[in-house]
């Protein structure tokens, strides 16, 4: 081969490798999460914990449980409402405002307190994944002002 020819032939070798690289398609977008989400705030609604866990990562699943499903002092929701919804560019992640109003046995004094959930789209898995934000819930100590201590004073 000539170096005329070499030159000639240079902007098409160019060219061949740029469309191999550029070919790959990105990423298909992530489907609607409306329908998710709106399943997992009625299942937290509804009391039904452990179907709404199945929507959080599995290790985020026993803190939830603990927290929502206590026996000894149960989250009853009397109203769950989404407020706002943003999601990112390509739609695999969106955070969400939801509005939360609930009492919690013995008492009947309710709350209403404002959550962002997170959500996230897992491509492997093909599903939502969501994390809330559970700090949320942590208002005042029960009734009689301060927190027990967990050993006597001396």
């Amino acid at each position: 081969m000539t170096p005329r020819q070499v030159l000639l032939g240079l902007p098409f070798v160019f060219a061949l490798a740029s469309c191999a690289l550029f070919s790959e398609e990105p990423p298909p977008r992530a489907p609607e999460v409306g329908d998710t989400a709106t399943a997992y705030n009625d299942d937290v609604r509804w009391g039904r914990y452990y179907e709404a866990s199945a929507q959080l990562p599995a290790d985020k699943r026993p803190a939830f449980l603990k927290l929502l499903d206590d026996s000894a002092r149960p989250y009853r929701f009397t109203s769950v409402d989404l407020m706002k919804s943003t999601p990112n560019e390509d739609g695999s992640k969106v955070e969400m405002l939801v509005s939360l109003e609930y009492y919690r046995l013995p008492s009947m004094s309710e709350q209403k307190v404002q959550q962002r959930q997170l959500w996230r789209y897992d491509h492997a898995e093909q599903r939502w994944f969501v994390d809330p934000d559970l700090s949320v819930f942590a208002g005042p100590p029960p009734l009689g002002g301060s927190p027990i201590p967990a050993a006597p004073q001396r």
